[in-house]
């Protein structure tokens, strides 16, 4: 039986090497795609029936912010005399929004005189007010997918990157997320908020741990 030269031996150990490294590149490539899948499938579940049940006077979603309790805080500029069950927060930031088309109205006659009773002032409300219903959900699905964005993050963080599909997949699944992402509801707002408070308090917390044990490594050498 013959034996191997130096330059077959080499040929074949580098050709394994390109298989393993070709095999980690398809796996990269695989959950990528996946990852990209999940994330589409996310996106479209969410935007696809966001101008559902914009009615003018309410719309059909419980407990939320949009048209009128926005509305309302601006037409007083969120000033004394207003109050917010849910915190000001939601409504600074849905005004901020706002604040554009708010503008392009004012200037083309549409908006007359803010008022904090419907029609609001809109010579036509209809479709002012379903616009401002479709911005203040957009807000809110703003912040479900950085909530997503921050869950994923973490399966990063732990299970490696082949694993970050698994984020928008668990939400995709979510009825209840599905829901209120797609509403100007304020809970997904403080679900953001509460998840990226965790996230600082976790991230100060590994700092701390490390600059005690740096210090204490320093403390160990300079007894020594």
């Amino acid at each position: 039986m013959r034996t191997p030269g130096p330059a077959e031996r080499t040929t074949t150990v580098t050709a394994g090497k390109g298989d393993r490294s070709g095999g980690r590149a398809r796996g990269r490539t695989s959950a990528g795609r996946a990852g990209g899948l999940a994330w589409l499938a996310l996106g479209l579940l969410l935007i696809v029936p966001i101008w559902w049940g914009t009615d003018a006077s309410f719309p059909w979603e419980s407990d939320n912010i949009a048209p009128g309790s926005v509305l309302k805080g601006l037409a007083v500029h969120f000033g004394p005399g207003w109050y917010s069950t849910y915190g000001p927060l939601p409504y600074y930031l849905t005004a901020a929004a706002y604040a554009p088309l708010l503008a392009v109205l004012k200037l083309t006659g549409e908006l007359g005189r803010p008022s904090s009773v419907y029609p609001f002032g809109f010579a036509h409300p209809d479709a002012a007010i379903a616009a401002l219903v479709i911005l203040a959900r957009l807000v809110t699905l703003l912040f479900g997918l950085g909530t997503v964005w921050l869950a994923a993050r973490r399966v990063v963080q732990e299970e490696g990157s082949a694993a970050a599909w698994l984020a928008p997949l668990f939400f995709l699944g979510s009825i209840q997320f599905a829901f209120y992402t797609r509403v100007s509801n304020v809970d997904v707002h403080a679900l953001f908020w509460l998840w990226l408070a965790v996230e600082l308090v976790e991230r100060t917390a590994s700092w701390r741990a490390c600059a005690h044990g740096v210090g204490s490594a320093f403390s160990t050498a300079e007894g020594r």
